[in-house]
């Protein structure tokens, strides 16, 4: 697996913008976090883009809210912030149904990211340092094979991809927006908040 880091600032959202399209043209099954860094960038951005290509994007993690709808999911920021402005000939986009019972949720996910490994994951970096749902103090709830379901500390539970199935992923980008990001990225890389054991 490779880490790809892009920390920038506000001047930058069209670059990454851009980034973001080449991404989305060269692969066809990708990971993405549905975090405020990647709202940014698309609202940022002001362009709506059509892909003429079928395309396959799965959510990495959920907060664990009682309705899918709910506008603090992973899920409403996507649909209403990525989506809105990009457009595919064909989409397959999986994410956690949240309307499921726990066992059920799980095993609808499984089922559809079957034979669906991802070469590539967009992933942004939370301000102490997490990645997906995946913190560095945390009371692991239930465990599977390639997920995990997550209390962090004075957070909702979550449902997230886990360390096993994101270290099978050829190429990760990893989205760091601003100084205390920055900051964040500074203490992961100093080891002082280990929250990727790769």
């Amino acid at each position: 697996m490779k880490i790809k880091i892009i920390y920038f600032k506000k001047l930058y959202f069209k670059n990454i913008f851009n980034i973001f399209i080449n991404i989305l043209n060269q692969y066809s099954i990708i990971l993405i976090s549905g975090g405020n860094s990647i709202k940014k960038i698309i609202q940022n951005s002001k362009t709506k883009i059509f892909i003429n290509k079928s395309r396959t994007v799965i959510l990495s993690d959920e907060r664990m809210y009682n309705k899918i709808n709910d506008t603090r999911t992973n899920y409403s920021n996507l649909k209403k912030n990525f989506f809105s402005y990009l457009k595919f000939l064909k989409l397959n986009f999986i994410y956690f149904r949240l309307n499921l019972k726990k066992e059920a949720l799980v095993k609808n996910f499984i089922y559809k990211i079957n034979n669906k490994l991802p070469k590539v994951a967009i992933l942004s970096l939370g301000n102490d340092g997490h990645i997906c749902s995946i913190f560095r103090h945390e009371k692991q709830l239930v465990e599977y094979e390639y997920l995990s379901i997550v209390k962090p500390q004075n957070k909702i539970k979550r449902i997230t991809v886990n360390l096993k199935f994101l270290k099978k992923i050829k190429k990760i980008y990893l989205i760091v927006y601003g100084s205390k990001k920055g900051l964040a990225l500074k203490k992961v890389i100093l080891k002082k908040k280990n929250f990727l054991s790769v």
